[in-house]
């Protein structure tokens, strides 16, 4: 009988005993097949929905999304902007609060009109503007369908079903009652004014919708010669300077790098404070500042000069103010002004003023256009602009009637050096502005617009308050806009378009009166509720207006209707009153105002920009509480991308390649606040970074196949050392997860995670667990212990990275028995609490220092591996040679330590003195390491060399362990 039980033991099959890992959870990911599934799952279940009713009655937390247009597919841009309000619409849902989330569209406006028309080609000069909105509206509707969808893809959850579109006629409606508001105000007035102007586009246009680019001008340095001869401005009561008697002409120098504005020009400032040096050139003086007159002769070659005196702009007696000079390139003088914006920067300190062509310049001729300065300036400042829609000179400067600003450039030059007032020229590369559109050059040019005053009701005073009140994410978002409030102009509110809002203005053609009521804003917002703002440019002026409507001016009863349209960055300015306040009033709800807006850093002196001057004016404060910017996407060289530079990363191609959940992980891994890099590379390490969460994540539930926490789960005096170590270093995770979530640090969260589950867990944990978990009898209390840790940890680590990898959260979710999961989705659950009794600082201590002799251990091991003296670890017996403290230390784990090396034996010794020599290696702390080969022989089912293999004659392949472990 002994014999043949001794033959079935040798041809048993010992696998079969063991506890192996089982799990349908795939090791391979299948992103871009199995995350449509999980899509369609959550559309069919309603997943948005499920979760706003779960958490209605929870404390409200409102992120207002911005709208991008709806002008082709979405971009990387787009990606990293919507990935990262979908982290934190999702954590802050599972930190409890309500947070209902409504995408929107920016419908209007110029990229699409621009697209449109460019599509249309000469067919455009063959349809009305009805016919050309109704395109428009097409398209917009085209792309917002296409844009949804791409951003669905990204596991963006959303109202999808009942977004906010500014072409819709509920929002129209409310764009013109926020109008009528600003108007109650008094704040809107229509003037003449030099705005941004793009020439090919033919429109106005805001500082947002410009680009500042790299390009070439004419940099030139002008004689504009003093009225008075040098013997009268030598005068002590004008100059004081005296001129020797064959200086012929005093003239006051300027530098500009438009000369096609000087046939505009009006006037010629100086700074009242700076010094002005009067030099000397042969028969003529040059008056230039001090400071700059080295490097404006080494500008124009001026090689032999001489100083002949120095005067203050602004002098007690006499002065340079109210002296006049003769225009350079048109007909009649301009006096001299003084003004404290002019620099010392770049140029001569003498600045030629030319008010329809630059907002400094404007102001200033307001300044002196008043009854204060008639004096000085005999006759009124004129903000003439002779340049038409296209940018094309008008027969205001007939001799270059017809040509282009930039045509006309060097024909002006070339004026200038015949009539004998060009002192010097050449070019000059800088920055200057470009249409954000067509990417050409754009230009200042004063012409009739709608604007709202910033000093009216003290709108800049009190933006620039509430600044100071919104919390800034990065705080450096505080000083830029701070700065562009402060030194912004007016805000221009028209636009030379159709496709847009149109602004309910009428004009009186009996006395050119402008009628813009509260009165006739409502009426109008009544007419395009109904119908939309296609009644404005299908109806007659009478037809939009009140009925028995009269000029209060002339009492005339004919009107022309407004042809102009708002800027849209005033149509998204309001969304907070068009979508906040109606959705969250007919969710019984107050959502306004937002607790954050996130957009990219630009929206600085775009969106951020026009809802804080808009919420102020109609309701007197920020309609945002936080504001949080991201950088641009770059390269991975760090180079702005461009499909001629062939370097762009499209979503949809990484979405294709890797999956979505790939695209969500970049976008936690990065500094946002900053610019961000992409490429092939960073997606490949990122795909690395993933398979070891996933792994970790599968390693958990191919462990837990046989758990049942009901059931199974010990208490946690049962728990060893080793699990309440790794209950210590999850709920460390937990506590450091819900923070950074909380400050938006996603960089810190994946890089938390990755650790967690590449070093806390795999390279630790789970390398000491397996034996036990595979080994051990399947309800051996230890191994059930330590389920309960790994069944803790699952669901645990599962909630937390939901916001960020949505995709396999949901996947792991659904791996989970569904009596364990208690909600349908992982999305409806809350972030797992950290629970303080696992914080325990003694053990936190004792295992930190446990872990750094099994890292020394670790290398002893691979040391011998390499010698060829074991093969696998489980070969090896490590000897520790310890001082007496660390002997002490040790002995309490002296069971334990086997299975933290992950070898068969571990001999200590006590030794007054470390050795230094003789041992494979020896550590500063207090023992040295030396690893044989394990004593006795391997044991068949759990790989370990044990003295105790063959003591049963039942199973002699078997250690005694393995033995008590079948039976």
């Amino acid at each position: 009988m002994l014999r043949c039980a001794t033959v079935r033991a040798m041809t048993m099959d010992y696998k079969a005993t063991l506890n192996l890992p089982q799990t349908d959870f795939p090791m391979k990911a299948n992103l871009p097949q199995r995350e449509p599934e999980i899509l369609a799952r959550w559309e069919r279940e309603r997943l948005y929905e499920l979760i706003q009713e779960a958490r209605r009655g929870r404390p409200l937390y409102v992120l207002h999304d911005g709208p991008p247009y709806a002008n082709g597919r979405i971009h990387i841009g787009h990606a990293l902007n919507k990935i990262l309000k979908d982290i934190i619409v999702k954590s802050k849902t599972m930190e409890g609060y309500q947070v209902p989330f409504v995408p929107g569209w920016d419908c209007h406006g110029l990229p699409i009109e621009h697209q449109v028309l460019k599509e249309l080609g000469g067919k455009k000069k063959t349809l009305g503007k009805i016919e050309i909105r109704q395109l428009c509206r097409e398209y917009a509707e085209k792309y917002f369908k296409i844009q949804r969808e791409e951003f669905q893809r990204l596991g963006v959850l959303g109202d999808w079903h009942n977004p906010y579109l500014t072409m819709t006629h509920d929002y129209e409606a409310a764009v013109l009652r926020e109008v009528g508001k600003f108007v109650k105000g008094g704040g809107v007035y229509k003037g003449k004014k030099p705005v941004l102007w793009c020439p090919v586009d033919e429109t106005a246009l805001a500082e947002a919708e410009v680009e500042y680019e790299e390009h070439t001008s004419p940099s030139i340095y002008v004689k504009f010669p003093l009225e008075n001869s040098p013997q009268v401005l030598s005068s002590r009561a004008v100059l004081g300077v005296n001129f020797p008697s064959d200086v012929k002409t005093v003239s006051i120098v300027i530098w500009t790098t438009t000369p096609w504005t000087l046939p505009a020009n009006q006037a010629v400032c100086l700074h009242p404070d700076f010094d002005y040096a009067f030099v000397r050139v042969g028969d003529e003086v040059l008056v230039i500042a001090e400071k700059l007159v080295d490097a404006v002769a080494k500008a124009c070659g001026l090689s032999r000069y001489t100083v002949l005196g120095v005067r203050k702009g602004q002098m007690q007696l006499g002065g340079f103010e109210g002296l006049r000079c003769r225009r350079p390139a048109s007909e009649g003088t301009s006096p001299i002004l003084l003004g404290e914006f002019v620099t010392l920067e770049q140029g001569t300190g003498c600045v030629h003023i030319a008010p329809g062509h630059g907002q400094e310049d404007y102001e200033l001729a307001l300044k002196y256009n008043d009854s204060h300065y008639q004096a000085e300036i005999q006759t009124p400042l004129e903000v003439l602009a002779p340049v038409d829609d296209q940018g094309r000179f008008t027969d205001e400067a007939p001799e270059w009637q017809g040509k282009t600003v930039f045509e006309a450039n060097p024909l002006i030059v070339q004026k200038l050096k015949a009539s004998g007032v060009l002192l010097g020229e050449g070019t000059l590369t800088h920055t200057y502005p470009h249409c954000w559109r067509c990417k050409n050059p754009v230009i200042f040019r004063a012409t009739d617009q709608w604007f709202v005053s910033m000093e009216k009701n003290d709108l800049r005073k009190k933006a620039l308050e509430q600044i100071d009140i919104v919390r800034w994410l990065p705080p450096r978002g505080r000083d830029r806009i701070y700065g562009m409030i402060l030194n912004r102009p007016d805000w221009c509110l028209s636009r030379q378009r159709v496709w847009g809002v149109p602004i309910p203005g009428f004009m009186c053609p009996g006395c050119d009166q402008v009628l813009i009521t509260p009165a006739i804003v409502e009426h109008v917002a009544k007419l395009v509720e109904q119908d939309g703002t296609d009644v404005w440019f299908e109806r007659e002026a009478a037809d939009l207006l009140p009925a028995g409507t009269t000029c209060p001016k002339c009492g005339g009863r004919d009107f022309d209707k407004e042809r102009d349209i708002l800027d849209v960055w005033f149509e998204s300015g309001v969304s907070h009153a068009a979508v906040l306040k109606p959705r969250g009033k007919a969710d019984g709800q107050e959502w306004w105002p937002a607790d954050l807006y996130l957009e990219g850093s630009d929206q600085h002196r775009g969106w951020f920009h026009s809802t804080l001057l808009a919420g102020i004016t109609t309701d007197g404060r920020a309609p945002y509480k936080s504001v949080l910017t991201h950088g641009f996407v770059l390269d991975g060289e760090g180079n702005k991308m461009s499909k001629s530079a062939g370097n762009v990363v499209a979503p949809q191609e990484v979405i294709k390649q890797y999956g979505a959940e790939i695209l969500r992980l970049w976008v936690a891994g990065q500094d946002y606040q900053e610019d961000v890099r992409i490429s092939q590379t960073i997606l490949t390490q990122l795909g690395e970074v993933y398979r070891k969460i996933r792994n970790t994540t599968r390693f958990l539930l191919s462990n837990l196949a046989d758990y049942d926490p009901h059931r199974d789960a010990l208490p946690d005096e049962s728990l060893s050392e080793l699990d309440r170590w790794a209950l210590l270093r999850l709920h460390r995770l937990i506590d450091c997860v819900r923070h950074n979530y909380q400050e938006f640090d996603f960089r810190q969260i994946f890089h938390e995670l990755d650790y967690f589950c590449a070093v806390d867990m795999s390279a630790i944990y789970f390398d000491v667990l397996k034996d036990r978990l595979y080994t051990f009898r399947k309800d051996a209390p230890a191994r059930r212990a330590s389920q309960r840790v790994l069944h803790e940890t699952l669901l645990s680590l599962t909630k937390l990275m939901a916001p960020i990898l949505s995709f396999t959260a949901e996947e792991i979710w659904q791996s989970i028995p569904e009596q364990q999961r208690k909600a349908p989705s992982v999305h409806l659950t809350q972030f797992p609490k950290a629970d303080p009794r696992y914080k325990d600082v003694e053990l936190e201590k004792r295992w930190e220092r446990l872990l750094h002799i099994r890292t020394v251990v670790q290398a002893g091991l691979e040391m011998q591996r390499r010698e060829k003296l074991i093969g696998a670890p489980l070969e090896a017996k490590v000897r520790l040679s310890t001082s007496p403290e660390t002997y002490t230390f040790l002995k309490r784990y002296e069971q334990d330590l086997p299975a933290l090396f992950i070898v068969s034996q571990v001999e200590l010794r006590e030794v007054a003195e470390v050795p230094t020599e003789g041992y494979l290696l020896s550590d500063a702390s207090g023992f040295a390491v030396d690893v044989l080969k394990a004593d006795g022989t391997k044991c068949a089912r759990c790989w370990r060399y044990q003295t105790s293999v063959g003591a049963n004659a039942a199973h002699p392949a078997l250690c005694a362990r393995c033995v008590e472990a079948i039976s």
